[in-house]
């Protein structure tokens, strides 16, 4: 189930003049042997101690794809399965910013990692999501996830 909450494609070519820099990112997920899922979070890289999804600018010649897998793995050290359609799209800053979040899930996590010495990382369900994160509409993008996840490999598995 993919939810839109902006209407541009992050590799689509803008108009003249369009709106914010175009940036790309990741929910990386792993499932736990209870069967729940867990999301990776970081926090932002401007010190504020405020956690958040890896994701980045997707720079000239990258396509949203090589940017989020670059980013991920940069950022969180991880390392995975990309889902190669955007889960969720929207508009951030006030325009400022179109974001595409990809479903990303995690096989592997680097003991070290390019920005260890800039962030934190760490596992959280959708449950805890609110309490750590402080932007509510990122914490719907995890229960969403979440919802989507359960939903589409519980029907997998029967």
């Amino acid at each position: 189930m993919k939810r839109e909450l902006g209407t541009r494609s992050p590799d689509a070519e803008r108009p003249e003049g369009a709106g914010g820099k175009l940036r790309a990112g990741a929910i990386p997920y792993r499932r736990r042997p209870d069967g729940a899922f867990e999301f990776l979070i970081i926090t932002a890289e401007s010190g504020s101690g405020r956690w958040v999804l890896p994701k980045g600018k997707i720079d000239e010649g990258d396509s949203a794809i090589e940017t989020v897998v670059k980013e991920t793995m940069e950022e969180t050290g991880a390392s995975g399965n990309l889902d190669p359609n955007p889960f969720i799209e929207y508009d951030h800053r006030e325009g400022k910013e179109d974001i595409a979040m990809y479903l990303f899930e995690v096989t592997g996590i680097d003991e070290k990692w390019d920005e260890e010495n800039l962030r934190e990382r760490r596992w959280v369900t959708a449950v805890e999501a609110p309490e750590i994160l402080k932007w509510e509409p990122l914490s719907e993008v995890l229960e969403k996830a979440d919802e989507h996840l359960r939903d589409n490999l519980d029907a997998q598995t029967q």
